[in-house]
């Protein structure tokens, strides 16, 4: 009698404990789905689809990688009262898309990511968004020398300066010139004369220089012989590009792959059994 209740209650306690471990166990698989889908949705597909949308055309240099923009350049610090202290002009600016996928992913799951789970996709992508800065900054110090030619042998002040004086917009030209290095489909340049002053136009009538007739179409000249000079190096920067391209394609298949994953591979501290 005594022997029957006891390998009862062994029996029940056997039960209770392996339901307790199965449901532990189901417990932690699907905690483990759920965090495999929160490192795809918070950390690979906003990195694929940062590859898709913003790197991919920049590599191919069919979106222009360097550009102008007006903002502030300086501060006058001995400014007077009459003068606006505030130096605003051209700026050179180069697309670097990192900070803004960076801003997206979720701190926490891309350690987890980088250190367990995804360490040698994460140091790829790292790699390749590197070498993309590293790539955009060569591409910004060649535009600012050429600009810096272009202002250095036109004889002209840089823009701007006050209505009809002469001036040039050396930095437009050189995103120009850089333009039409890499094929980005441009507007042709054209002159138009305002009385003793010759106007250099741009796409949509923009202004990119003004000075004598002399002026102009020596600045022309040079344009068209940075043109053939800078070969050499436009060509080694479109040569780079290629190459991010193909690092772009391999990330690219690399995170579809894990992000088709069904599994998560090795366990972490974010997901603990007990």
């Amino acid at each position: 009698m005594h022997f029957d209740a006891l390998s009862y209650l062994v029996g029940v306690a056997s039960t209770v404990a392996g339901s307790w471990v199965a449901s532990k166990i189901h417990v932690y698989h699907e905690n483990r789905r759920l965090h495999q889908e929160d490192l795809k949705q918070r950390i690979l597909i906003p990195i694929r689809s940062g590859l898709d949308g913003s790197y991919s055309s920049l590599v191919s240099h069919t979106s222009a990688v360097a550009s102008t923009t007006w903002g502030k350049r300086s501060v006058l610090q001995d400014a007077k009262v009459t003068e606006y202290p505030e130096v605003h002009g051209t700026i050179l600016h180069v697309a670097d898309p990192r900070a803004n996928i960076e801003a997206n992913l979720d701190e926490a799951l891309l350690v987890d990511a980088r250190e367990t789970h995804f360490r040698e996709l994460i140091a790829a992508w790292e790699l390749f968004r590197d070498s993309w800065t590293k790539h955009s900054q060569n591409c910004e110090a060649w535009v600012t020398k050429v600009a810096g030619q272009i202002l250095e042998q036109s004889g002209l002040a840089a823009f701007p300066r006050p209505h009809s004086e002469p001036c040039v917009m050396h930095l437009d030209l050189a995103v120009f010139v850089y333009l039409r290095m890499f094929h980005i489909p441009t507007e042709a340049l054209s002159t138009e004369n305002q009385d003793e002053v010759r106007w250099l136009k741009g796409g949509g009538g923009a202004t990119l220089a003004r000075g004598s007739g002399q002026k102009i179409e020596e600045l022309l000249a040079r344009l068209e012989n940075l043109l053939k000079s800078e070969r050499g190096p436009a060509q080694e920067l479109r040569e780079e590009a290629e190459q991010l391209g193909t690092a772009l394609r391999s990330l690219h298949e690399k995170l579809s792959l894990a992000i088709a994953e069904k599994r998560l591979r090795r366990g972490c501290a974010m997901v603990p059994f007990w």
